[in-house]
């Protein structure tokens, strides 16, 4: 009996550095020869963000400014694939980015004579950054020895027209799936495909918003027949609160897929709530591993449920916007499907207030800062917290509670490391839990 697929995806968090390509290839020789393999990768870190400022750039008539910061990102990675590749697959690397050099420069100059900006010329900008990163993976592992498949993630998933945050349709994903992806599995085979982009059923590139490389990974996972998705990242699993700000934050072990579904809601760049969605729908179980540490801890996500305690999630680069309920009917186009879109929603009765994340773009002014959401907690911390938000107020630090039926708030940026911090202190210090136990015990 032949062994069953398994899809590895690995993130732009893990291939922004020459240690994480080699973490790379030492992860997937650990799976040995047999079990057919389909690897997704992202674009390399912030470079979609980059992208999206180029095509800004030049929407607003500095064309200039927007051709030599593509410049620059094109010899970034030209840079890049000089560190990780030897003389062979360097110069086709270096031939392939001149090439796609020229169709960026072409699209940022019909961007900056029309001034305009459509969100299908949009995609098409931001699909360069998995573009490049695909080939540049495939050069690194073919020359480690790798026997790999390169397809085109756009010859694969097919999408709904909604630009930028595209919802995959899976009958005709599914029939692209046998015919192009089907063929290609077999024992010790490896298919190399890229996240994010996608084709809609008119032909034309598509993006399915932040984080949706992961929401590909489940896709071709269900469409394969595979039971799993493994996920390496620069974290060592889910933990309590950003392990980069607080690197003592506890491992969260097991999640259920509704647990899983409600943290992604809130925010957690980890997960996504379509990918969620899906796995609980076909029974894939979920494990998110440290691609650098892989024996440091996992979060498993599947039926089972986890024991959870107070979790912290916080998401940076996140808008509020105050707008009029006309300005909300008109100008806001918001998926429900996508729950890690909108992270708060509250009317103040002449104003609706909103938190979104940075997927959403609209012509009007917002504020930028972070979200912090508190999950899992009991009456009393809840009342604990808000106590130290008075305290942070009383300070001269910003921050704005969002009511609902968690305790959120919004914070600047500046301030965002020391909120998740402080109560992070407040929930588990063991100064905390020591204060807890002696209530308990009086």
């Amino acid at each position: 009996m032949s062994a069953l697929p398994v899809v590895l995806k690995f993130g732009g968090a893990v291939l922004r550095s020459p240690e994480g390509f080699i973490a790379m290839a030492q992860r997937l020789r650990e799976y040995g020869r047999t079990a057919p393999m389909v690897v997704v990768i992202s674009a390399f870190g912030r470079v979609t963000q980059a992208l999206e400022a180029i095509a800004r750039t030049a929407q607003v008539g500095q064309v200039e400014e927007a051709l030599e910061a593509a410049s620059q990102l094109v010899y970034q990675h030209r840079e890049y694939g000089a560190q990780l590749l030897c003389s062979g697959e360097q110069g086709r690397m270096v031939d392939y980015l001149a090439r796609s050099a020229l169709r960026l420069k072409e699209y940022v100059q019909g961007i900056a004579i029309t001034g305009e900006l459509t969100p299908r010329t949009l995609d098409l900008i931001r699909a360069f950054g998995e573009a490049w990163a695909l080939e540049l993976t495939a050069a690194f592992l073919r020359e480690q020895g790798f026997r790999i498949t390169t397809l085109d993630a756009t010859e694969l998933i097919c999408t709904d027209t909604n630009h930028g945050m595209a919802q995959p349709l899976l009958k005709e994903t599914a029939r692209n799936v046998e015919a192009c992806l089907r063929p290609l599995i077999c024992p010790g085979s490896i298919v190399l495909t890229q996240g994010f982009v996608a084709r809609s059923v008119r032909g034309e590139i598509t993006t399915m918003g932040q984080e949706s490389s992961s929401l590909t990974a489940v896709l071709l996972a269900a469409l394969i027949g595979a039971e799993e998705v493994h996920f390496w990242t620069d974290v060592a699993g889910v933990r309590v609160c950003d392990p980069a700000i607080v690197p003592d934050a506890a491992l969260v072990a097991q999640l259920s897929y509704e647990q899983a579904a409600r943290v992604a809601r809130a925010g957690l760049r980890l997960l996504y709530p379509r990918m969620v969605e899906l796995a609980e729908q076909r029974g894939l179980r979920l494990y998110i591993r440290s691609a650098f540490a892989p024996g440091a801890g996992q979060t498993v996500v599947s039926a089972s449920p986890g024991m959870i305690t107070p979790l912290i999630v916080s998401r940076e680069r996140v808008w509020l916007w105050r707008l009029l309920p006309t300005e909300l009917s008109t100008e806001l186009r918001l998926h429900p499907v996508d729950g890690s879109t909108l992270l708060a929603r509250w009317e103040d009765g002449q104003h609706v207030w909103m938190v979104t994340s940075s997927d959403i773009s609209l012509p009007l002014s917002a504020e930028e800062g972070s979200m912090i959401t508190l999950l899992y907690t009991t009456p009393q911390q809840v009342s604990d917290l808000l106590s130290l938000c008075a305290r942070f107020l009383r300070d001269g630090i910003s921050l704005r509670l969002c009511p609902g039926e968690h305790l959120q708030c919004f914070v600047p940026e500046r301030a965002h490391a020391l909120l998740v911090e402080s109560f992070w202190h407040a929930l588990y210090s063991e100064a905390s839990l020591c204060t807890k136990l002696s209530e308990a015990a009086s």
